[in-house]
């Protein structure tokens, strides 16, 4: 059964917004995405536009990305909105996919 990943992205109005953002799940949101079936979470700043962080995270299945937003999603993206609402200057998108490939079994050499 293929992984799932599931994706927030964030776009703010200021640099000072995207890093509190960014501080945020570092220091607390991945945490508690893993404690409710996330494997693991990344952070990555986008180069273009300004102001952009993403987050991704991964599941073990399509079911336990579903158990996840059936029971925790809710919750936890009521927590993030009350915390960094579109009236402080942030707006969110969220997306999920499946992994097909996790890293290349063989090297071609660059």
């Amino acid at each position: 059964m293929p992984q799932m990943i599931y994706t927030v992205t964030g776009t703010f109005d200021s640099a000072a917004l995207a890093d509190e953002w960014a501080a945020w799940l570092r220091d607390e949101q991945i945490a508690q995405m893993v404690a409710c079936g996330a494997m693991r979470g990344e952070i990555a700043r986008i180069d273009n536009p300004k102001f952009v962080v993403q987050v991704q995270y991964r599941f073990e299945s399509r079911s336990a990305l579903s158990l996840y937003q059936l029971n925790h999603g809710p919750r936890l993206r009521a927590a993030m909105l009350g915390r960094f609402s579109p009236g402080r200057g942030a707006s969110f998108a969220r997306a999920t996919g499946t992994v097909e490939l996790t890293a290349a079994t063989t090297s071609s050499g660059c």
